[in-house]
This record gives structure tokens, sequence and C-alpha cells, in this order.
């Protein structure tokens, strides 16, 4: 299975990302878009990322930024397991 979809966001979640993925995962950079020129875009719309199943796997088990958990949660359709692991 490929990877579903890209990960979207603001200029300041691209930055956030990128520093959190050098300390942590250096190699996943390479899967992330060049710094963006942040006049061409509207907030939250940029293309931040385009990583693997795999490393969508490494992210929603490790990542601490929260925002980028929901977007993988949203993406491959886990809220209703999730919920159901947080309501028992």
């Amino acid at each position: 299975m490929a990877a579903i979809d890209k990960l979207y966001g603001s200029f300041e979640q691209w930055e956030e990302l990128r520093d959190w993925l050098m300390d942590n995962y250096p190699s996943f950079l390479a899967h992330m878009y060049p710094k963006p020129d942040t006049s061409m875009i509207s907030p939250n719309s940029l293309q931040i990322a385009n990583f693997s199943v795999r490393e969508d796997g490494v992210l929603l088990l490790t990542c601490l930024l929260e925002w980028v958990i929901d977007g993988l949660v949203e993406q491959y359709g886990l809220r209703a397991k999730f919920s159901k692991v947080v309501d028992k």
C-alpha cells in the first residue's frame, strides 16, 4: 500500500516538523517539500511532506506534534479505531 495523501499545513508547521525531524529522524527530511515561498500560498494549504506508509507509521507512533498525528489519523481513517480504545 502506498501513501495515500500528502501532509498539509502552515509555514510554521513546516518549520516545526522540519526541526522535529532533524532531531529525531533526519532521513525523513528527504520527503519534505522544499522551503515554501509563503507569498504564493494560502494559510494551511501548504504541501509539507509526502511520506511513505512505513514513515507514516513511525510518525504515528513516535511524533510529538499533535497536528501531525491528527492528520495521519484522519488520512488513514483511524478516528473510529482510536476512539474505541480511548472510550474503554
